[in-house]
């Protein structure tokens, strides 16, 4: 899981590594249904399902700060968590509110850590869009948000636009390729839903094919090749896994 390896990289040598037992849930702090009056509206409602706002809790705090204020959640989260990216919310004890400025923060501060797990790939140019691309990509990222799949469907954007993979646009779709041959389906996306979430169809055996890749790392990575239908929480651990594939060090000589 990308939070887990995050955690894993910010232990330094003064702190014990401790193996974590039992599974752990990702929480909202700012939550996906706030209870009435105990949180402030956010302007960009899209940001709660941002990497600044998700952690990792076991289920039995996750289930005892559930939807409560902020001022109540936080020293909860400082004070029972051991892990370190828990240890933030030490600093933010005594603030009454968590809001966009500080999801953003902490999402900077998370963000500039996983570059140091998984850096971009240096050995492909960038990606440069047309006016009329990038139009095409925004329409697409708009029927995704009425959708209500948006973070899902940009976090996999992102992740193919960071490591220099093509976005070739659809009627309803990206196909993601690599620019070395455009019409080669890497992994495809949908703005439009199936069953509330997001429908993609994964190639992985393109990637050990085209990049040079061993097979058994991009399956171990990637999965099996075929249908998913993703969470933000599946996005996300997507994109981190298709950028730990695409390190540098991950190519095969």
């Amino acid at each position: 899981m990308v939070l887990e390896a995050v955690d894993l990289h910010m232990m330094t040598n003064r702190q014990e590594r401790i193996h974590i037992q039992g599974d752990l849930t990702i929480e909202h702090v700012y939550p996906q249904t706030p209870e009435h009056g105990a949180w402030l509206p956010l302007e960009n409602p899209a940001l709660v399902h941002t990497i600044g706002n998700l952690t990792l809790l076991t289920s039995a705090l996750n289930s005892s700060i559930s939807n409560g204020p902020f001022k109540a959640k936080c020293p909860e989260i400082a004070r029972q968590s051991s892990l370190r990216m828990n240890a933030y919310f030490q600093q933010m004890n005594g603030k009454d509110d968590w809001d966009a400025a500080d999801i953003q923060a902490r999402g900077q501060q998370l963000y500039e850590i996983a570059l140091l797990i998984w850096p971009r790939p240096a050995q492909q140019a960038s990606i440069r869009l047309t006016p009329g691309q990038q139009r095409a990509i925004d329409s697409l990222c708009d029927i995704a948000d009425q959708h209500g799949i948006g973070p899902g469907f940009r976090t996999l954007l992102d992740a193919a636009m960071c490591n220099a993979l093509y976005p070739r646009v659809e009627a309803s779709s990206i196909m993601v390729a690599p620019q070395s041959d455009k019409n080669r389906a890497l992994f495809t996306v949908w703005a439009n839903p199936k069953d509330d979430g997001l429908k993609v169809y994964v190639v992985t055996d393109a990637f050990s094919e085209v990049f040079a890749i061993s097979s058994d790392h991009a399956y171990q990575l990637l999965g099996h090749p075929g249908w998913r239908i993703m969470s933000i929480d599946d996005a996300e651990q997507f994109a981190g896994a298709l950028d730990a594939l695409m390190r540098s060090d991950a190519i095969a000589p």
